[in-house]
């Protein structure tokens, strides 16, 4: 019976194409990189191949290959190409175990980010879907906590967009339209008043803050806008029904009317907004 021999044997292969050399052309064929990208790490010093001294040309061997491998691995776990250079240079385990940390910090705000935009574009679908049988429909319904951070005059007086809109929204992650909310007064004659305010949703009540009212709504979806020769409001017909469906109902209304805007589209160049109006009610 022969006998096995383990060892270099096992490796034997490998061993023999350790010192192959390899064109930047046979890296990008077979491991799916790019010239520029081996160039980049070559120019901040994470990749290191050698220089044929007949043709100039860069000449890479398996142990560049193999740190090309660990570049990946680390850039597939969230770390910059910084960080990898550190790791390549030598850096203790417990540092790199810090850097994957924060790696993951970095990832959780960005999930976090991730998923507030599908609940805003789950939000809006389901608007879409539903606001046809909505429309001009009053119905009653409790809206979720608000806190107003900031108030200003008018959709109109961009002179306060700095100081009391800009300055309250972090405009990287939101979007004006959805954090504007009208807010009209009026009284069994009619309209009395009406600002703006910028709205942001919260899980509970803060001391020395502001919120919108608690409790239960009346609401109804409404189209407003050029498109409509309306001037982005809601009628003083849609007050007077809401009235009569209050009366009806024995529901009171409490002088209030919030503006929500929902949704924008546009033809013919004229904006054509579609705006869920919510006026806190109580029942006689």
């Amino acid at each position: 019976m022969s006998k096995r021999v383990f060892g270099n044997d096992i490796d034997k292969y490998d061993i023999d194409n350790l010192e192959n050399k390899y064109k930047t052309g046979d890296m990008t064929r077979t491991l799916g990189t790019t010239r520029d990208t081996l160039r980049y790490y070559e120019e901040i010093g994470i990749l290191h191949p050698d220089k044929n001294n007949d043709n100039n040309y860069r000449e890479f061997t398996f142990y560049e290959i193999f740190q090309l491998f660990g570049i990946e691995f680390y850039k597939k776990r969230g770390l910059t190409l910084q960080q990898i250079k550190q790791i390549t240079e030598g850096t203790e385990l417990s540092s790199i175990e810090d850097l994957l940390s924060n790696s993951k910090k970095e990832l959780d705000i960005e999930l976090a980010e991730l998923q507030k935009k599908i609940n805003r574009i789950e939000n809006t679908k389901q608007f879409i879907s539903e606001y046809k049988q909505n429309l001009n429909t009053f119905i009653i319904k409790k809206i979720p906590l608000y806190k107003i951070v900031s108030s200003y005059t008018a959709s109109s007086a961009l002179d306060e967009y700095e100081e009391h809109v800009i300055a309250h929204m972090d405009l990287e992650k939101d979007d004006m339209f959805s954090h504007m909310v009208k807010r009209m007064t009026f009284d069994q004659n009619g309209y009395i008043d009406s600002n703006m305010y910028i709205l942001e949703p919260a899980d509970k009540k803060e001391a020395g803050c502001e919120y919108l009212p608690e409790g239960e709504y009346m609401s109804v979806i409404v189209e407003s806008g050029r498109y409509n020769d309306d001037e982005h409001t809601i009628g003083a017909d849609t007050l007077k029904k809401g009235l009569e469906f209050c009366e009806k109902n024995n529901l009171e209304m409490l002088g209030e009317v919030y503006l929500f805007l929902k949704l924008v589209l546009f033809k013919d160049g004229k904006e054509r907004i579609l705006i869920e109006a919510c006026s806190p009610i109580k029942r006689k």
